[in-house]
């Protein structure tokens, strides 16, 4: 989730990977994620909770809405419970689970893993890399009915936008890509380009773009230079599974600060809307092939999987 959503002292139910999650932002302006369900009567810290701070220790604290156990957001262990002494609430041994968080580019990150491993890799600071004065402008989320591995698999398939985002306003303006067929060295493929927008067939503009798969949910895609007009757009799509027919869809803009930044919300609005929804037609309508036949084409496809 973008970090402004989640403001100081306020608490943000949510859910990922069938996992009913609560995140708060204590007074040390740290991001804590844990379990939703009180293991006391399964009250959702989320919805009426409230974040306190611990008088002696000073930790962050999560109080459950329905009987007033406070949960440390550090390691999810219950630091209070009403009328209970220390050596009372030391045999409960109540705890909820803590799951792993980083806050970069503006956004929270939440780490899961099917057997409860560790994290092996940590989100690239990928705003510092385009451009370290470019800021969070907005953030489209859409739940598509559709599975993980068949939408995060569409951002390195570079080649349908020219069958699927050609069109930008019907009739007038339209664009066309060229891709670099060189991917680089690097595991996750990073695809370089130009678009050329045309406006009654007659070519305005060619803009260079970097796409860039950092990992299996972060995609980022990079349009022009410092010297373009307004500077470098990053478009960042990230990809939670919810469950297993389900994906939460965020869109995320970032752009300079500047006198039209204020209109790139707008505008970016209108094409996340009319380009994404030609993909979710064919996400929702496709099924996965058990042996796809691939050609060479097909190799960020390929080397993502």
């Amino acid at each position: 989730m973008p970090s402004r959503d989640l403001r100081l002292n306020s608490v943000v139910p949510f859910e990922m990977c069938g996992q009913q999650l609560v995140a708060f932002r204590g007074g040390s302006g740290a991001v804590h994620v844990l379990s939703a369900y009180c293991p006391h009567l399964g009250a959702n810290l989320g919805v009426g909770g409230h974040v306190v701070t611990e008088s002696e220790s000073g930790d962050d604290c999560i109080q459950c809405p329905f009987h007033g156990w406070r949960f440390n957001g550090r390691d999810g262990q219950c630091k209070r419970i009403p009328n209970l002494n220390d050596s009372e609430l030391k045999a409960l041994k109540a705890v909820v689970k803590k799951w792993q968080t980083i806050e970069k580019n503006e956004m929270i990150y939440v780490w899961h893993h099917s057997e409860d491993l560790d994290p092996d890799h940590y989100p690239d600071d990928f705003i510092a890399k385009h451009n370290a004065k470019l800021v969070l402008q907005q953030s489209y989320p859409e739940i598509v009915l559709a599975p993980f591995q068949t939408i995060v698999e569409n951002s390195s398939d570079v080649h349908h936008a020219n069958y699927v985002h050609t069109e930008l306003i019907p009739y007038v303006a339209s664009l066309k890509y060229s891709f670099s067929s060189d991917y680089g060295h690097e595991l996750a493929p990073v695809v370089q380009g130009t678009i050329t927008l045309c406006v009654f067939k007659c070519t305005m503009a060619t803009i260079p773009f970097i796409l860039h798969v950092w990992s299996p949910v972060l995609a980022t895609f990079a349009v022009g230079t410092e010297h373009s007009f307004g500077g470098i757009v990053v478009t960042a799509g990230i990809c939670v599974p919810i469950r297993h027919d389900q994906t939460l869809l965020t869109t995320v803009l970032y752009t300079k600060r500047s006198i039209l930044s204020s209109l790139f919300p707008l505008c970016f609005h209108y094409l996340v809307t009319n380009q994404i929804s030609g993909d979710i037609i064919i996400w929702t309508n496709s099924q996965r092939p058990k042996r796809p036949v691939f050609t060479r084409n097909d190799e960020a496809i390929v080397r993502y999987r």
